[in-house]
């Protein structure tokens, strides 16, 4: 016991010790950290001011060191300008699919484009190519070979989120000039830029230009064929493949007027994955005439996804040579494969030019019940192998999940595939 109380007040006593020597220590510390002599603590260092007369021995002045360093700190902050244009293919309105599209009070598409919608509307600039004419007020409903699709097939385009409509292919004249003329005013009274077909001359020398986020973007359209003949003695202006002199100029001025070139092309060979020699000599072309991305269709098919290089100024150029059919009713598995292509283009900071800088392709499949029915869009991500399995092509032709991946694995570099990857030039 008595030991026991010897321990507690020597334990007691030496606390008490060193409480005060700490407490000594940290006095000692405070004043020379607040002088900025030297000690146990670090120096606070006074912010530095420059005085009148520190200026005067200075060599920049006062004014010029204020805005470098405002320039400099807006230079941090600023943000490069970008767009994201988006592309799908042939939005071709067989007789099955309009017929799947009538209500009691008409026709109603939009469903058939339910899950692809809102990422067509989150892309700045969408664009589709209108494969049917839309004369609804001055022809009847038809559908192949001789197509005119309801009004009501726009009106979802629309609402699906598309800015602009490419008119420039095999079917727009199956109508005649009245027809597509028709179409070109249906577009025109909804507010929706159209390329491809004109009314006149002095139509088809204004460039339609969509701005966003600051960026300019200029679209044009161009076909290969056309399965009935321009009348002659007409105003009407459409602008074949075959015209390559009229193509440069119109790219040229496209240029002058944006800081982006888009053409829409129809050309190529149904049903083959094999793109033609003269396809990718013309698209060399227009990319070096100043084209900075060009969406091919027509095939049928998605064909391959490149890059092609400009050889003025190095810029690189996506081309998808087809994109395939966006929606249809044809009896070829293949046929309903598809893609939705997105290209990210940057203004640089440094030189105010505008390029592409990165690109997506997300495939998609439209499905159909048998009969060729309940038509729907999907993202290739979310078809099952039931979906397939189920589809009503099997009544004409097959389909497997299999065959879906391989087509998209032979024609889009695994770079771009679902995800944004930035542009690299072919291998």
């Amino acid at each position: 016991m008595c030991r026991s109380n010897r321990m507690r007040k020597f334990l007691y006593c030496m606390t008490a010790a060193l409480t005060c020597l700490m407490l000594t220590a940290c006095a000692a510390v405070s004043v020379n950290a607040g002088t900025g002599e030297s000690g146990t603590g670090p120096a606070r260092r006074p912010s530095p001011v420059f005085t009148e007369d520190q200026a005067e021995k200075s060599s920049i002045p006062n004014e010029d060191l204020a805005d470098r360093k405002s320039a400099e700190q807006q230079e941090k902050t600023k943000e490069a300008e970008e767009v994201t244009i988006l592309a799908v293919g042939d939005n071709l309105i067989h007789t099955s699919v309009y017929e799947d599209a009538e209500t009691a009070e008409g026709y109603d598409f939009r469903p058939m484009y339910q899950y692809v919608k809102e990422q067509i509307s989150r892309a700045d600039i969408a664009t589709v190519n209108q494969e049917t004419p839309l004369a609804e007020s001055v022809y009847a409903v038809s559908g192949y070979p001789a197509f005119n699709s309801p009004d009501a097939a726009g009106d979802a385009l629309t609402d699906t989120g598309f800015d602009v409509i490419n008119l420039a292919n095999n079917h727009m004249l199956d109508k005649g000039t009245k027809g597509a003329l028709a179409t070109l005013a249906y577009w025109e009274e909804k507010g929706i830029p159209a390329v491809g077909f004109y009314a006149s001359e002095e139509d088809a020398d204004r460039i339609r230009i969509v701005e966003k986020n600051g960026i300019k973007v200029a679209f044009l359209g161009y076909t290969q064929i056309s399965n009935s003949r321009m009348p002659s003695g007409t105003d009407c202006v459409m602008i074949f493949t075959s015209q390559e002199e009229r193509i440069r100029e119109q790219i040229r001025k496209a240029r002058q007027q944006a800081d982006l070139v888009v053409v829409h092309t129809h050309w190529g060979t149904e049903n083959t994955f094999r793109v033609d020699a003269s396809v990718r000599v013309l698209a060399q072309k227009m990319v070096d005439w100043g084209a900075d991305i060009i969406i091919g269709n027509h095939p049928h098919v998605l064909q391959e996804l490149t890059v092609l290089t400009r050889e003025s100024d190095g810029t690189r150029c996506p081309v998808i040579y087809s994109l395939g059919n966006f929606i249809s009713a044809q009896k070829i598995g293949s046929n309903l494969l598809s893609g939705m292509l997105t290209v990210k283009a940057v203004r640089d900071p440094a030189t105010g030019r505008v390029r592409p800088a990165a690109m997506c392709l997300d495939p998609i499949v439209t499905y159909y019940e048998d009969g060729r029915q309940g038509f729907r869009i999907y993202p290739l991500e979310d078809f099952t192998e039931e979906m397939a399995a189920d589809h009503g092509v099997h009544e004409f032709d097959s389909m497997s999940m299999e065959k879906l991946r391989q087509i998209v694995e032979d024609a889009v570099p695994a770079r771009y595939l679902d995800t944004m990857g930035e542009l690299e030039e072919p291998e």
